[in-house]
């Protein structure tokens, strides 16, 4: 397990990229924060007790063992923003993710596009999605 696995996870249970963003601002020892989770430490941090339980629960539930091994099986790359890879444009939005989860290889100095949404997709989406992606690639 390495320590971006460790941000992983620290996503996975509930922390948004905004959050993440904030709390590591300076230091970015993501495994020891992540072992380290506790109710005082996301108090600190401002978490209200409604978000605190839902993370701490999150957490208990982890199963981190399936989650590294389907970030090796799908040969996810991590790439933070504090990352040299990270897309220099995308630095520069107002609220840019921390991180990103690469598949495959992140091109440098070529012209990127990404695909941002819900989670849980819409028929439509997909097919709009489906009908303006390919002539974006070609372009």
């Amino acid at each position: 397990m390495t320590q971006l696995h460790s941000l992983v996870f620290l996503h996975s249970i509930g922390l948004s990229q905004r959050a993440l963003s904030r709390i590591f601002e300076e230091d970015e020892n993501y495994k020891d924060f992540f072992d380290t989770l506790s109710r005082p430490s996301l108090e600190r941090l401002g978490f209200k007790d409604e978000k605190v339980q839902a993370i701490l629960t999150a957490k208990e539930a982890l199963n981190t063992v399936k989650v590294t091994e389907l970030i090796e099986k799908l040969d996810i790359q991590i790439i933070t923003v504090k990352n040299p890879l990270y897309p220099e444009l995308l630095k520069q939005t107002p609220v840019c993710p921390y991180f990103l989860y690469v598949r495959g290889t992140l091109p440098v100095h070529t012209n990127l596009i990404s695909v941002v949404g819900s989670r849980k997709s819409t028929p439509y989406s997909r097919t709009a999605l489906s009908n303006i992606i390919p002539t974006l690639v070609q372009k």
